[in-house]
């Protein structure tokens, strides 16, 4: 199965994002969802049609605190995250593994928009028929 996905990082550096198997994917759909589950989501304090606008209330600021801290934390997340990482590849040579991250700070600096891109597409041949990612 091909659908390898190329992004430019905010460092200007490339990510070529691979297809994980089913069983990686649904481990970390189960785990942020484990992880998010004690999330609080208050739906008269967030305005979900205006929940990306430039001016966020103080509810949507801690709904938003809540979710990043949440999953920031989980130790589990982040080993899920490095199996993802398997099928990545970072400056179009270099594997994305903890290795990479302790040697190269500029890979540092884009670590959370690797986790992220990585998350996303992934989680998103599951949600494709329900959500837009």
């Amino acid at each position: 199965m091909s659908g390898n996905k190329k992004i430019i990082l905010p460092s200007g550096k490339e990510l070529e994002i691979g297809i994980v198997s089913f069983s990686v994917g649904m481990k970390l759909f189960k785990t942020i969802a484990k992880e998010l589950k004690n999330v609080k989501i208050d739906a008269k304090n967030v305005d979900f049609e205006k929940m990306f606008d430039k001016d966020l209330s103080g509810e949507q600021i801690n709904f938003f605190k809540d979710i990043f801290a949440t999953l920031v934390a989980s130790e589990e997340l982040e080993n899920i995250l490095f199996e993802c990482f398997k099928k990545c590849v970072y400056d179009k040579t270099k594997r994305v593994d903890r290795d990479l991250f302790d040697n190269d700070l500029e890979a540092r600096a884009d670590f959370l928009s690797i986790c992220w891109e990585v998350a996303k597409y992934n989680l998103s041949f599951f949600l494709k028929n329900h959500f837009t990612l």
